[in-house]
């Protein structure tokens, strides 16, 4: 669930069913040999989602769907919009615990894999400061129990810089949004 890193995953295309490469949990799957069952249709992210959106629009499906296909785990990207967009933490916070409590209760298990660098710019701004502090939350919430937080932001970080920027060269954007995992960052996000 979640925004365009989760969507780019999956996709359909005249009811065929496909993995995409730029897809890291498509790649986790792989490498683990396939543990839990994901098909296309599991995936209920839309591009440029922000959490308030996928709490209206996207946690009712995937509750519904977990009537028959009980999901064990749901894999959520999700944050960078909301950062971007301004909103402040705490609202962040709030709409993030709503999310992971609904998902908790129907006995899925919430698996946040970390709000990622972005950017090739010369400024730690407010979004990557924001970006920061919830994924050190996410790290606390992670050690409590209450989710699962699988770090990914190392595997992307621009570490000559200290600007929370992306290494451009596992992204496959440019521009104002340098965030999106191409088929190298995918991999090896998902290894």
């Amino acid at each position: 669930a979640g925004d365009s890193i989760a969507q780019q995953n999956t996709n359909i295309v005249s009811s065929t069913y496909n993995y995409m490469a730029r897809g890291p949990v498509s790649w986790m799957l792989s490498y683990l040999g396939w543990p839990w069952e994901m098909q296309p249709s599991d995936n209920y992210a839309v591009f440029g989602t922000t959490l308030d959106i996928i709490i209206r629009d996207q946690l009712p499906l995937i509750l519904a769907a977990n009537t028959t296909r009980k999901y064990q785990r749901c894999f959520l990207s999700c944050g960078t919009n909301d950062t971007n967009a301004g909103t402040p933490v705490e609202t962040i916070k709030g709409y993030l615990t709503t999310l992971f409590t609904a998902l908790n209760s129907a006995g899925i298990t919430p698996v946040h894999t970390g709000i990622r660098p972005r950017g090739n710019d010369g400024s730690l701004t407010t979004a990557k400061q924001a970006n920061q502090q919830l994924n050190d939350w996410l790290y606390v919430l992670g050690s409590t129990g209450f989710i699962e937080f699988i770090d990914c932001t190392e595997v992307y970080a621009n570490n000559a810089t200290a600007f929370g920027n992306v290494l451009t060269t596992l992204v496959y954007d440019s521009g104002t949004t340098i965030l999106h995992p191409n088929n190298r960052g995918a991999n090896l996000e998902g290894k």
